[in-house]
């Protein structure tokens, strides 16, 4: 199955705001039946600076900050992934304890 996904999100200010740091979470992964064939991510104002990592459940993510006021903020995202799978259900985790255990200290 082929999937092509296009996201917008758009923010607007009644007056012009200093944006601080935004992580973006928006590309899917390649893995276990998936595969990434497109992505395109814009976002207006274009950022002072960009930067990709992973998070630590292994999602890339994309850091932008920005140097200018704006009265708003607007997020594209654009992807193609195709996948094999077949059955709808096969992400779901086992799961977790509810509440989580947290050592006391």
């Amino acid at each position: 199955m082929r999937f092509k996904v296009n996201h917008l999100t758009r923010y607007f200010y009644s007056e012009p705001v200093r944006l601080g740091r935004h992580w973006l979470r928006l590309r899917p992964r390649s893995q276990d039946g998936v595969q990434l064939l497109h992505f395109d991510l814009d976002v207006e104002p274009a950022p002072a600076g960009r930067s990709e990592g992973l998070d630590p459940d292994g999602n890339l993510v994309t850091a932008v900050w920005f140097a200018q006021v704006t009265p708003r903020l607007q997020v594209r995202c654009q992807f193609e992934v195709v996948t094999e799978r077949t059955n709808p259900y096969h992400y779901l985790a086992d799961p977790a304890p509810w509440p989580v255990p947290y050592p006391p200290d």
